[in-house]
């Protein structure tokens, strides 16, 4: 959002048409002035003119007040090309040439959030509780950057697809025209660089920023969770499915001690416990699709040292029970702490996440948290597996942060 003003709207302000025509007929005979050096500066009478495309004022349905597009100082400056950038009592740049409160998402639709919130078509739930707007650059998380939407990435043809009958808009409502080589660009992606006015932020502001890494999720929380990003993860084990006593690990491939162990023989080689972090890799900033857990199992370090891979194997590999893998560098997992978890905040994992166990990952999002393990196998191959957060890999390794709760003050 832009500027946020306590000035009630009263709706919005027809353009005027027949004054847009009388504008340039008076530019048509101000620029004849100019050339023979009598242009005179525009009168007073301008001023109606510009009071009539002042950027557009809403109160949104939590009566906040909202101002999508800035206001402009257009008034000249000392600038040696102010005259002809801002000439006096110009009009508005943002509204009169580029009718920015006419296009992108917001012109029509208040809160994306909601909107998918009450889609025909299910959808994860994006949206939160603390006043995070959602925009069009959380759609791209999915449907287009990190690659989750295997079968439906593109994003375009998606919304051109549910926008092609829609009345009283046309491309420039979502797209702007460039002259840089990238065509049709989304105006929303692009707006900030194309709208005047931004105010930058003050370096002398002060606030304090806090974080705890800590914190424990509900149990309702973490299964939420689950069961959101179902739509991303098809593969998953439903919650509460799966016998936790009942399953083992096979261990082979480059190593000098392969072996199969059942739950019960890991976990006398020593059970580990840890606070973890589960985040989907397309989570948006300020999504809810991040949690920590008080997490219990057999680190993978203790795997290795009980396998004994060979010097050359630089590959571990991770198959579930139904054939998902997820090949890793080996070097990768030895540098981050990783376990196979069956306990998830003292409960078995069955009632969180779905399945008897999972693979967990520090520093690594949830792309690669492996469920119902079956199998691990140790490889030699010429090319290794790139390193999760490489551009070669679809899924993005980033810092990421769910906000769980806050205070604002004035």
């Amino acid at each position: 959002m832009s500027d946020i003003t306590t000035q009630k709207w009263s709706g919005k302000v027809p353009r005027p048409r027949r004054t847009l025509l009388a504008l340039f007929a008076v530019s048509c005979a101000v620029a004849g002035l100019v050339a023979i050096g009598c242009a005179e500066e525009p009168k007073e009478a301008e001023e109606p003119l510009m009071a009539s495309f002042e950027p557009e004022v809403r109160q949104a349905a939590n009566g906040m007040y909202i101002q999508r597009t800035p206001s402009e100082d257009i008034t000249p400056s000392s600038s040696a090309t102010a005259q002809y950038h801002h000439p006096v009592e110009n009009v508005p740049y943002n509204t009169y040439y580029l009718k920015a409160d006419e296009r992108g998402c917001n012109a029509c639709h208040e809160d994306l959030g909601a909107l998918l919130d009450n889609s025909p078509y299910g959808h994860v739930k994006i949206s939160n509780d603390l006043g995070i707007e959602v925009t069009v650059d959380q759609c791209f998380h999915c449907h287009t950057d990190s690659g989750a939407i295997t079968n439906q990435q593109s994003f375009g043809a998606m919304i051109h697809g549910i926008h092609k009958d829609v009345e009283n808009a046309d491309c420039m409502t979502c797209h702007t025209a460039s002259n840089n080589g990238n065509d049709m660009e989304l105006w929303d992606a692009v707006k900030h660089h194309e709208m005047r006015g931004f105010t930058d932020i003050a370096a002398e502001v002060l606030g304090t920023f806090s974080f705890t890494q800590t914190g424990v999720d509900s149990l309702d929380k973490i299964a939420k969770m689950a069961r959101q990003t179902a739509y991303l993860c098809q593969s998953m084990p439903s919650v509460g499915q799966g016998d936790a006593s009942q399953w083992a690990i096979t261990v082979s491939g480059d190593v000098e001690n392969a072996f199969a162990a059942t739950k019960e023989e890991l976990d006398a080689e020593g059970q580990h416990h840890a606070t973890m972090g589960c985040s989907c890799g397309g989570n948006p900033a300020g999504g809810t699709a991040s949690v920590n857990a008080e997490v219990a199992g057999i680190s993978v370090q203790t795997i290795l040292e009980m396998a004994r891979p060979n010097a050359e194997a630089n590959t571990i590999v991770f198959t579930s029970a139904d054939g998902y893998e997820t090949a890793l560098p080996l070097f990768y997992v030895r540098h981050h702490y990783s376990l196979i978890v069956w306990e998830v905040n003292g409960q078995p994992i069955a009632d969180s996440m779905g399945g008897v166990n999972q693979l967990w990952l520090g520093s690594t999002p949830a792309f690669a948290y492996v469920r119902d393990v079956a199998s691990i196998t140790f490889e030699t191959r010429q090319t290794p597996p790139p390193t999760p957060g490489l551009e070669s890999r679809a899924e993005g390794n980033l810092p990421n942060v769910s906000v769980t709760e806050g205070t604002a003050q004035a």
